[in-house]
């Protein structure tokens, strides 16, 4: 079963609200929207369940080339739509201007 959510504003978080589009069968998040580019998930980092909240922290990126960042995709059954939380970036990742000189 596939799970897709319409689209809301930008939370101040840098969180959005989105589609999320999942595997077959209700398995992990396969590619999601955020800042209005799809990104495919490449790994699953992590996944829990609390309640009636799911969250996967998964590793994806937008585009082949594109450098890979984690992400919290969380899911409330009780409302029935995506969440995603960017994880701000990794000092060590390439491109990211983290702890890099002025």
């Amino acid at each position: 079963m596939s799970m897709l959510s319409t689209v809301f504003p930008v939370a101040a978080s840098g969180a959005e609200q989105g589609p999320v589009r999942r595997g077959e069968a209700g398995d992990a998040p396969a590619q999601f929207v955020w800042q209005g580019r799809l990104h495919v998930v490449r790994s699953v980092l992590a996944h829990t369940t609390t309640g009636r909240i799911e969250e996967w922290r998964v590793r994806a990126s937008a585009g082949r080339e594109a450098a890979p960042r984690v992400f919290l995709l969380r899911f409330d059954w009780s409302e029935g739509r995506w969440t995603v939380f960017p994880e701000p970036a990794d000092p060590l990742e390439p491109g990211s201007r983290t702890g890099m000189p002025a």
